[in-house]
């Protein structure tokens, strides 16, 4: 019998979950590391002069700023820019919500 020679199938890269793995375990990482660091002080294992309110706006404010950035490199944006533009929409908003509590406390 003659054996054909086949040419070695080459590895692709696999779509889904494999793909974005570096990407996802460095984003928990993250996440976990700043909810550490938010719940210390939000639970006064590290005591602040701050309240406990402060720190859970402070990561929940950073879970929405930074929530999306794997989404963004997955399907190919530029993840700069689209941080940037989420960035200066919350700068805006939250400058916005500022002047009308200003002008409702005036009035």
């Amino acid at each position: 019998m003659r054996r054909s020679r086949t040419k070695p199938v080459p590895l692709r890269r696999r779509a889904g979950i494999t793909c974005a793995a570096p990407n996802v375990t460095l984003r928990h990482q993250v996440l976990r590391t700043a909810a550490l660091w938010t719940g210390a002080r939000l639970f006064r294992v590290k005591a602040t002069s701050l309240p406990p309110s402060f720190w859970s706006n402070a990561l929940v404010t950073m879970l929405i700023l930074l929530g999306h950035a794997i989404e963004d490199s997955a399907v190919g944006k530029d993840v700069f820019s689209a941080s940037a533009i989420r960035a200066g929409l919350f700068v805006g908003v939250a400058l916005y919500a500022w002047g009308t509590v200003w002008a409702l406390e005036r009035w």
